[in-house]
């Protein structure tokens, strides 16, 4: 069933107004565990996958999570429902791929369990903005109820066990996306890039409508020896640190660069009053002209209503917005509606599902 999120005009947790919405779009956790006496997830068999399913469920039916959590398998789940896990990064196109795979979420989608994926066990939690210590907060919360169910495969010396030495230890993968697009100015982003790769952050640039290599996705894994809240720390202190030269870089870009900002924004203010539907791309480099423009001083316009956005204009969100419906043509229209209501100041509307 498909439920508006909102709970007294307030915007649930994983679009919650957020620090440092400005520069870091989302922040994600990942907590891995396996279980004790089992074969690792690439040597199990069909027989083996369904053994460590039936453990799962036996340790959350016995404990508090059985309800908070919701239980979905895969091969009971149509397309539309898929499409909307793997929008709001619940799951991976590659999770499903096994449609004898099985997760949990909670209603709101912001934490989640996922069964076999790359270990036995994935505890992740997604929050807008630089929102690390609450997401790592949640997944740690589900292990310390699971771990009183669950025999984890650990050692006194080592700590928790994986397929690839590398990762033993903690079993904490920390993962962030910001928005640069000061540096990429400044063509400065290469050099910071090599310097977090150095540092053993796994660095992506992606794009995002017409900003081209303006996002980028920062990962760290943890490496053995080390504790979670040190992970934690040395991840925190180097996102703030590119986070403060992404504020100097903007405030330092010259005058004719920013008026040619706020006449491509004032141009497409313009053009979308007369829009009466947008495609997907469409939608995508509109919001991604916003996000520049109000980098660099130009309009006022919530970053937390701009992230939120730019999951909510997918297909599937909005055929939820239409009760199921999915129509091209009432999908593009109400596409448009939402960025109209984006300049009217309106928080956007998030809906989710429920059982």
């Amino acid at each position: 069933m498909v439920n508006n999120c909102l709970d007294n005009g307030v915007l649930h947790p994983i679009f919650d107004k957020s620090p440092y919405g400005d520069v870091v779009v989302f922040s994600k956790v990942e907590l891995h565990r396996n279980i004790s006496n089992q074969p690792f997830c690439w040597k199990l068999t069909g027989a083996g996958f369904n053994e460590i399913k039936s453990l799962v469920k036996e340790g959350i039916d016995n404990s508090s999570l059985k309800k908070e959590f919701n239980l979905y398998e895969i091969e009971n789940m149509d397309k539309f429902l898929i499409d909307i896990f793997v929008d709001q990064g619940v799951i991976s196109k590659g999770f499903v791929v096994n449609s004898s795979n099985i997760f949990y979420t909670n209603d709101l989608n912001n934490i989640s369990i996922l069964v076999n994926d790359r270990d036995h066990l994935t505890y992740s939690s997604k929050l807008n903005g630089f929102n690390i210590t609450n997401c790592v907060e949640n997944v740690l919360e589900v292990d310390r109820v699971l771990e009183n169910e669950i025999d984890y495969a650990f050692d006194l010396e080592l700590g928790y066990l994986y397929p690839e030495f590398k990762r033993v230890g903690s079993g904490l993968k920390m993962e962030v996306v910001l928005y640069l697009v000061g540096m990429t100015y400044s063509s400065s982003v290469v050099e910071v890039s090599d310097f977090l790769t150095r540092e053993g952050f796994y660095v992506k640039n992606s794009s995002y409508g017409s900003e081209i290599n303006n996002f980028y996705s920062l990962t760290f894994e943890n490496m053995g020896g080390v504790s979670e809240d040190e992970i934690v720390e040395e991840f925190e202190n180097k996102i703030k640190s590119i986070i403060k030269l992404e504020r100097l870089k903007r405030e330092a870009v010259p005058k004719d660069f920013r008026n040619k900002v706020k006449k491509d924004f004032q141009m497409i203010k313009k053009d979308l009053k007369q829009t009466t539907k947008m495609s997907y791309s469409e939608a995508e480099d509109f919001i991604s002209k916003v996000k520049k423009a109000i980098s660099f001083g130009v309009g006022f316009i919530s970053y937390d209503n701009l992230n939120t956005l730019s999951m909510l204009i997918k297909d599937s969100h909005l055929i939820m917005y239409l009760d199921g419906i999915n129509d091209p043509n009432l999908i593009e229209i109400k596409r448009a509606d939402l960025l109209k209501e984006l300049f009217l100041g309106k928080v956007p509307e998030v809906v989710c599902i429920k059982d």
